[in-house]
Order: structure tokens, then sequence, then C-alpha cells
């Protein structure tokens, strides 16, 4: 068990292993997205707002491929983007594997869960909604073992909103 915290954003995390199970629990609450900065040199771009991630997994024979449990995340406040420097997404191919400069984008409360079954992290009410962009998060990650095997098999749809075309 460990209890920290950035910033005043508290952390905990907990992990516990037998021969017939392992569980993960972890909890942050609202950590300032300026505070992460592998997540910055990342993206590139500058990502705002205050973050909050939890999972409760819960793994039969010690195995990712056969975790039930719970994955949630939250970005309040959430904004993107400068103007000027060049957002990457990680993984991406065609436009955005170059990087693009957006302009400043309100991304509201970005809101999501992921529920875990026999391995499978499935994507339920997953996405934001703000005056400048309606997003929309689906799909599943195949968990393995070793986690990094791990496979995202999500689809992201992006609405730009009429406000935010007249803007930029």
């Amino acid at each position: 068990t460990v209890d920290t915290a950035i910033d005043e954003a508290p952390i905990h995390a907990e992990y516990a292993r037998s021969e017939a199970e392992s569980s993960i629990k972890v909890s942050i609450t609202e950590l300032p997205l300026y505070d992460v900065p592998k997540l910055q040199q990342a993206l590139g771009a500058p990502l705002r707002g205050l973050f909050a991630f939890n999972v409760d997994l819960t793994m039969p024979e010690n195995l990712f491929a056969k975790a039930q449990g719970s994955i949630s995340v939250e970005c309040s406040s959430c904004t993107i983007g400068d103007g000027d420097s060049l957002l990457y997404i990680p993984g991406s191919s065609g436009l955005t594997a170059k990087g693009m400069t957006i302009p400043e984008i309100d991304l509201g409360t970005l809101q999501g869960k992921l529920v875990v079954a026999e391995g499978k992290a499935t994507a339920e009410e997953f996405g934001t909604k703000s005056n400048d962009i309606e997003v929309v998060v689906s799909g599943d990650i195949g968990l393995q073992d070793p986690f990094s095997k791990t496979e995202l098999n999500l689809v992201m749809k992006l609405l730009v909103t009429p406000s935010l075309q007249e803007k930029s």
C-alpha cells in the first residue's frame, strides 16, 4: 500500500498477491495535468485540467488475461492545445502521426469507464461534450500477459462544433 500526493492531489495504490489471485487498486484525484511531464512530452501540445483515475482489478491466477473489475478516468475543466505547439497522438497514423497545430480546445469534462471482464476492458460511457468538441470513445482493450502485449482496440469519434470552426 502506498499513499502519497503530488501538489496536494492524493494518490493511493494497493497491490496484493496470493497463489490464487492478484489485486490492484489505484486512486488519483484532482491531479493537475500540467504536473504530468511525460504526458506533455508524449502529446507535444499542452493539456490542462484536473485528472482523476481509478483502477480496481482482480486477476484470477495472477493473470491480466483473466482480470475482472473497472477502470475509470475523468478530466474536469480540460483543455488541449495552444495554437503554437504540435499535437502528437501516440500510435496514430496519417495526418496526426506528423503532428498538427491545434488552437486551445475546451474539452469540458471528459469521463470514461472501462468495465473489465475476462481480461477485456470494454469502453462504456466514454467521452465528452463541450462548446468546442464532442468526443466518443468505443471499443476495448485486450489485456494480455505479460501486460506489455496488451492491445488497444479503441475508436475515437470526434465532432468539431461550428463554434470551434468559427474560432479557428
